[in-house]
């Protein structure tokens, strides 16, 4: 009688609950035997496919719906033109970074994007809206040009009371921490703030410094802690295409080991 030949039946147990490890390769033959120990090694192996199927299939989706790539497909087109103008924002950042100007833009708007994360959309080329919030829930509104012409100024508009108001922002590329805003309305109000290393934006009043996000710098500290603990595991992440081939070589293994089970069990039914 030819049946599929078998190998280490007890190794795919190390990868799935319980099962059979087969080769799928139909040849040699087998005593009385051997193949009274196969069909006792299938008998076990059966009382638990149910488990070891249903896990394999939580895998498949795992490894599946975790592909960058998969998720891209199910992303709301919202969604998509949400991360491709963060992306054209810091692109249009690096206007700023000049050798022959030193800007002292550039460290302001990263600092934004990355400690106080405001939602930002795209309006038209180089002019940006970005909605953020701050202490005590204090939403702003404002846009920016970022055409880079000027390396230490740039234009745009606030949301105040449902009016919109033209603003200029001045940086000093000596005092890289500070810089000037002023309004371009009947008042011409001017202000004046500021950034730590830390991330904390402040508004200087009478010389005072008054914490602006406090709140946002809590988070991004705590954001700076995560990741320095995840650094070590970078390895085994969705990010690193070596994982995510690994990750699918074994899925493929336990896959093809499954489908040589099946053939095998009903071959053995077949003989009865």
């Amino acid at each position: 009688m030819k049946i599929c030949s078998v190998q280490n039946f007890n190794n795919y147990r190390q990868f799935f609950t319980s099962s059979v490890s087969v080769n799928p390769r139909i040849s040699g033959k087998y005593d009385n035997d051997d193949e009274d120990d196969l069909r006792q090694r299938v008998e076990r192996a059966k009382k638990n496919e149910w488990l070891r199927k249903g896990s394999l299939g939580a895998l498949i989706l795992w490894v599946v719906g975790s592909d960058p790539v998969v998720q891209n497909l199910f992303k709301s087109q919202e969604t998509k033109d949400r991360e491709r103008a963060v992306v054209e924002y810091f692109e249009d950042v690096q206007k700023y970074n000049d050798e022959k100007v030193k800007s002292g833009a550039l460290y302001h708007l990263n600092r934004l994007a990355d400690v106080d994360k405001p939602e930002i959309t795209k309006d038209s080329i180089n002019k940006y809206s970005l909605n953020l919030t701050l202490d005590n829930g204090r939403k702003v509104n404002f846009t920016v040009n970022l055409d880079g012409k000027d390396k230490n100024v740039i234009e745009g508009s606030v949301l105040e009371n449902g009016e919109r108001t033209k603003f200029k922002a001045v940086f000093s590329s000596e005092k890289s921490d500070i810089f000037k805003v002023v309004m371009q309305n009947a008042e011409n109000k001017k202000y004046i703030f500021g950034r730590n290393p830390n991330g904390a934006l402040y508004r200087v009043v009478n010389g005072k410094k008054i914490p602006l996000n406090r709140e946002n710098v809590e988070k991004y500290q705590k954001e700076l802690k995560d990741y320095e603990t995840l650094d070590d595991l970078k390895f085994f992440t969705d990010k690193n295409p070596m994982w995510r081939t690994l990750l699918y070589l074994l899925l493929g293994y336990l896959v093809l080991n499954e489908y040589a089970f099946d053939k095998l069990k009903q071959r053995l039914e077949d003989d009865e």
